[in-house]
């Protein structure tokens, strides 16, 4: 265990009372701090407190990744299709015996907490507007020990499993896309980043204005007025007073007198142009 929740703080001591119960006493982000029956206290990677499940995951998604329903780019005839690079492969290793069921359930919450994964991180799709759900070409491989002596039988969010399950994978998938592409919340926190997937032309923006706070805040909630028309979950004339609010709130001197999608890429592209023309000035 560690004095403090970094892997860059020395390990003090060694932890080997597997037949002891843990409280977590305190939590920073992948760490845990954990306190025995004798108030002894350390930090441990959240990783290694249970050992019930393991991700193992390769990710990239910054050339194949993909919304479910974007349009195909091939079709395969007589087992022939052309091969695109960048993927997120999972193997998923269970110590317990699982049902056949159970390790059905197992491969739908490790694909839907990949896909969280991806939306926390706000992974834009190559093909369309949309938010990644995956890569073209993901893999998943469940692997149970029916030697175990623990049997279950689900593991659907609502069931222990199904909770360590999410967990893992989602910090996994993360760590991977970090390792394999630098994708993280850091590099995501640019205006280019949040607003590219919908095609504005962002050449020649200085960093210094693309990862601008405010402006990076203002053109997030811009982008889900976006997404939120898109998905038809709001009207034109629902998005056009908050849209026209956003582009005062950024400096754009820009007004819409209707808002859609076109109308709306078109006002924030007219002012992207300007604010980075003033900034070089």
């Amino acid at each position: 265990m560690r004095k403090g929740p970094s892997p860059d703080v020395p390990v003090v001591w060694e932890y080997r009372r597997k037949d002891l119960p843990v409280k977590v006493v305190a939590r920073h982000d992948i760490w845990r701090k954990i306190e025995d029956p004798d108030g002894t206290q350390g930090w441990m990677a959240a990783r290694l407190l249970s050992r019930t499940r393991t991700a193992i995951v390769t990710g990239g998604v910054d050339i194949n990744g993909g919304r479910a329903g974007d349009t195909a780019l091939w079709h395969e005839r007589n087992g022939e299709y052309v091969y695109i690079p960048g993927t997120i492969n999972i193997i998923l290793h269970i110590s317990a015996a699982l049902t056949p069921g159970a390790m059905t359930r197992a491969l739908i919450t490790c694909t839907e907490a990949k896909t969280a994964a991806l939306q926390e991180l706000l992974a834009p799709s190559c093909y369309s507007s949309g938010i990644a759900t995956g890569s073209g070409t993901d893999g998943c491989i469940i692997v149970s020990d029916l030697t175990s002596p623990v049997k279950l039988t689900d593991a659907g969010k609502h069931n222990k499993l199904g909770e360590l399950i999410g967990r893992a994978v989602i910090g996994a998938v993360k760590e991977a896309l970090y390792l394999q592409t630098y994708l993280c919340a850091y590099t995501q926190f640019d205006v280019i980043a949040r607003i590219g997937r919908y095609g504005v032309d962002t050449k020649g923006l200085p960093e210094t204005l693309s990862r601008q706070p405010e402006f990076v805040v203002y053109t997030s909630l811009y982008v889900h007025l976006l997404d939120q028309l898109t998905w038809e979950l709001i009207t034109p004339e629902q998005a056009l007073e908050p849209a026209n609010a956003l582009l005062a709130l950024m400096g754009m001197q820009t007004a819409l007198t209707h808002a859609n999608i076109q109308t709306m890429l078109s006002a924030y592209q007219t002012g992207l142009k300007s604010k980075y023309i003033h900034a070089a000035l």
